[in-house]
């Protein structure tokens, strides 16, 4: 066997780096609430949103919201970023999950 094909055989076995982290937010995702995957759909599907445009999308109630927010924070899925023209609204972005179920 050749080095070269060795070296191939090595590197698919291994994840790299950003596959684990995929595959980590991926199963931090799958422990979530209902809800709070709902968000993150929501979210992955849309551009940034406001607590209150998410509550729009989904017709959850805003405190649902907010606690499946924070629970999306907690697990580094969401990334939050305060609004230009109103300090007291945050944008929130949903963060990759992808991750490919045949490297497993």
């Amino acid at each position: 066997m050749s080095n070269k094909s060795e070296a191939n055989r090595v590197s698919r076995s291994r994840p790299s780096s950003s596959q684990q982290v995929s595959k980590e937010r991926f199963d931090r995702l799958s422990d979530l609430s209902p809800s709070a995957k709902f968000v993150y759909r929501v979210l992955r599907d849309g551009d940034s949103l406001t607590q209150n445009d998410i509550a729009e999308q989904t017709l959850l109630p805003i405190r649902t919201v907010r606690y499946a927010l924070s629970k999306l924070e907690q697990a580094d899925l969401v990334e939050k970023q305060p609004s230009v023209k109103d300090a007291r609204t945050n944008y929130y972005t949903s963060k990759s999950v992808e991750w490919d179920y045949d490297s497993n």
